[in-house]
């Protein structure tokens, strides 16, 4: 019968654990400042986890403390610690990670400015190196054409100028009258015994 009640306790406790539910303390704590010490006076201000308070003055179990907005009263002092909470903390750390993340989204589209610039730097000189090679044959084929050029100028120095040809071409012109006139009228004095005959 001892055996029957002892298991049955443990049957009950055993179904009893089964089916708990497990369940999690947090951190948050609301701290009330009054104006005198051991919760006495006016409240002034409630405090949440991880709010910072400086710490004037501790009396036993409670403490003096001056809020950020300067308001100055007592709470209780078990509850202040010198570490931060964790949901501080844990609070910190996402504001971190989201100015991060935003620092870190400003980063890729500072690249892909990057990218994009250094794509039309890249059209440019290449564009730049097309029209330089377009240039280049230009002058190739300028030079050419000087040199060619250079090289009749070279050949017409060495000849005789265009002018002289001209004067002794008049020149012939004007001996080949005269002696031609100076031997038609000799041959028609020869004929006709000394006299000229027009």
């Amino acid at each position: 019968m001892k055996h029957n009640r002892l298991l049955l306790l443990f049957i009950f406790i055993l179904a009893n654990t089964v089916q708990a539910d497990t369940v999690y303390v947090t951190d948050m704590l609301h701290l009330s400042v009054y104006e005198e010490p051991g919760s006495q006076g006016k409240m002034l201000k409630t405090l949440v986890s991880g709010e910072a308070v400086n710490l004037l003055e501790r009396q036993s179990a409670y403490a003096k403390v001056q809020t950020s907005e300067g308001i100055i009263g007592w709470t209780k002092g078990t509850y202040l610690v010198t570490d931060k909470p964790a949901r501080l903390i844990v609070t910190e750390m996402e504001t971190g990670l989201k100015k991060a993340q935003a620092e870190r989204d400003k980063a890729l589209q500072a690249m892909t400015r990057a990218q994009q610039d250094l794509q039309q730097v890249q059209q440019a000189l290449q564009s730049a190196e097309t029209s330089a090679q377009a240039h280049g044959s230009e002058l190739q084929r300028l030079q050419a054409e000087n040199k060619k050029y250079e090289n009749m100028l070279k050949v017409q120095e060495s000849s005789v100028p265009l002018q002289l040809y001209a004067i002794t071409a008049v020149i012939c012109l004007v001996l080949g009258l005269v002696i031609g006139w100076y031997w038609i009228d000799a041959r028609i004095r020869k004929r006709h015994g000394g006299f000229r005959i027009y």
